[in-house]
């Protein structure tokens, strides 16, 4: 196809010729029939989206302020137009003009993203030639979504704000919270102001007391009610949802910190300094409940999502299975064991949820013990969480560990930084199928989509949460957004170099981890080093240098391993180009 265009389109229609030119000064019209300001605000988006990344200056104008007749790119939101879903969108390109229509206000802005990429299409700057066709384009899944941890390490206002950005640009939707853990509470809740003036707060240890200058001043953060509201506004401009998650029972040790009442012992621990499963976990009685009301209840209001996540995970029973009281009250309940008294314990927060109007989401720990079939589950243990709770009927994300965990290693490169062992590299998210096999077709429609997570142990700054999402947010746009028939790891390689060029005039700290080269030193025969580069995705063409200057288009072209004297010291570089020059 002539169009580099990531997450591919569901419908391509290249002409045999022609093209449209847009250059400085490009008149862009926006026809909304009475929805103009919504509409104007995506078409000016996106061209401040182009002004900054190609250089050009567009001009939009409103249909009072143009002619049809002057303008080359039309932006039309029009309720009667034969596309069937507010996502769905399309673009004509021909006869000198490009034409973006959509019904709803969701697709005209996926239709502008696709435009955008339409004039990015290397890493040129000024005048852009488009060819002519058609696109019309649909998502795959209705949840697209990326995890995001702010308990373990803190992002601030103005980072989550640039991920949000950059999200919708790979036509993602779901941006879940991860609010709450052992190591910190950061969401202002007035009702109970100790959970973050005591949870929000933990001991600066290893990389911690580097970002606070000291290991005496503890690591801390939160977010206010008005900076929630803000991000909540941002995100729905760009069409992404945004899904809280309160992390319960387990993951409490910061809640249990702030008030010792609510766990098992009434002792205070310390907001926990190190990571893994922790035993301290919300006592399961009516005075938690009680408390949990109330989070939810200023949860609610700050989040007009329809799904609400109450995690459920890696809940330790030792100190439920320790206490006579927890064990009383199981017995009470006429439950067998503590798993069941977890899927009571869940219900009873999942059932107030509802009461409200929202669903409730846990992971796929949920399913341990009997939960409501309204309640949605995150999938992580692949496939048999999925497996197990499409057999109850409950709707489920895809979030499989290891997959679509971002926190692990890209490559096995020297350079890369700390995260998990092995290796989950962009062609493994590329490759992942969300339909977990020996789901019946039935089942398979229960799946709201796949989601990617970023767990922030090994990321205590905003570059090292880039470098773990991009590209492979690329590769999980494409598995979430296009069709599964369209699956074609080398035809996304090819243009993956305009998504790389993009991601450099965003400013973006993306991972080469996929195209850096690789060195391979054996002994070689007669006193000499054998020398092998390669790269992870094997694409592009690998140019080296054995004098220590920069490669370049004009350096020797790899083919074959290379020999050099064992005695004698050479400074080798080399870099990956594609077929295009970069």
């Amino acid at each position: 196809f002539p169009w580099s265009v990531i997450p591919q389109p569901a419908e391509m229609h290249p002409a045999q010729q022609g093209a449209v030119m847009v250059g400085d000064g490009t008149r862009v019209r926006v026809e909304a029939n009475g929805n103009d300001g919504d509409a104007l605000a995506i078409v000016r988006h996106f061209a401040n989206l182009v002004a900054a990344t190609r250089g050009l200056y567009l001009r939009v104008e409103t249909m009072a302020e143009s002619s049809r007749a002057n303008a080359v790119i039309v932006f039309r939101l029009d309720p009667h137009a034969d596309l069937a879903g507010d996502a769905v969108y399309r673009i004509v390109i021909g006869g000198g003009r490009i034409e973006v229509t959509a019904r709803a206000t969701r697709g005209l802005f996926y239709g502008s993203v696709t435009a955008w990429q339409l004039l990015t299409p290397d890493a040129g700057k000024g005048a852009v030639r488009v060819p002519n066709g058609a696109i019309v384009d649909r998502p795959r899944y209705a949840w697209r979504g990326l995890m995001l941890d702010s308990a373990r390490h803190f992002q601030s206002v103005a980072d989550i704000e640039k991920l949000l950005d950059w999200m919708s640009l790979h036509k993602l939707n779901v941006l879940h919270w991860h609010l709450t853990d052992d190591q910190g509470w950061r969401l202002q809740i007035p009702k109970y102001p100790l959970l973050t003036q005591i949870g929000a707060c933990r001991k600066a240890v290893g990389p911690d007391a580097a970002l606070t200058g000291s290991p005496d001043k503890p690591y801390c953060g939160f977010y206010t009610d008005a900076e929630v509201r803000e991000i909540v506004r941002y995100a729905s401009q760009r069409f992404i949802e945004i899904v809280p998650e309160i992390d319960i029972p387990g993951h409490a040790q910061a809640a249990i910190a702030s008030y010792p009442w609510l766990g098992v012992t009434g002792k205070r621990p310390e907001v926990s300094t190190d990571w893994g499963i922790n035993t301290w976990l919300l006592a399961p009685n009516a005075r938690t409940l009680q408390f949990l009301d109330a989070v939810f209840e200023e949860v609610m209001e700050l989040f007009p999502s329809k799904y609400i996540h109450i995690g459920g995970d890696e809940a330790a029973k030792d100190q439920w299975e320790a206490s006579p009281a927890v064990r009383a009250h199981m017995k009470k309940l006429g439950l067998a064991n503590m798993e069941q008294l977890q899927g009571w314990f869940t219900t009873q927060v999942a059932d107030y949820l509802a009461k409200h109007g929202r669903i409730a989401v846990g992971w796929d720990e949920i399913l341990h013990g009997k939960v409501p079939k309204s309640a949605a589950v995150m999938s992580w243990h692949e496939p048999a969480g999925a497996l197990q709770a499409l057999q109850q009927g409950h709707d489920v994300v895809m979030a499989s560990s290891p997959t679509l965990y971002l926190d692990h290693y890209q490559s096995g490169l020297h350079d890369e930084p700390p995260g998990r062992p092995d290796v989950e590299s962009l062609q493994g998210i590329y490759d992942y199928d969300p339909a977990p096999k020996g789901a019946t077709p039935t089942q398979v429609l229960h799946i709201l989509g796949v989601q990617a997570n970023l767990w922030t142990e090994y990321m205590p700054t905003f570059a090292r949460v880039q470098h773990a999402v991009f590209p492979r947010i690329a590769a999980l746009s494409e598995v979430a957004w296009s069709l599964a028939s369209a699956h074609d790891w080398r035809g996304f390689l090819e243009r993956m170099p305009a998504e790389l060029s993009r991601y450099r005039a965003l400013g973006i700290a993306y991972a080469d981890s996929a195209f850096a080269p690789a060195f391979t030193l054996k002994p070689g025969e007669d006193n000499t080093i054998e020398v092998a580069l390669s790269n992870q995705a094997d694409y592009g063409t690998i140019r080296y240098t054995s004098d220590g200057g920069a490669p370049s288009m004009e350096s020797a072209s790899y083919s074959k391993p290379l020999s050099f004297p064992a005695d004698k010291t050479t400074v080798m570089r080399a870099t990956t180009f594609a077929p295009n020059g970069f």
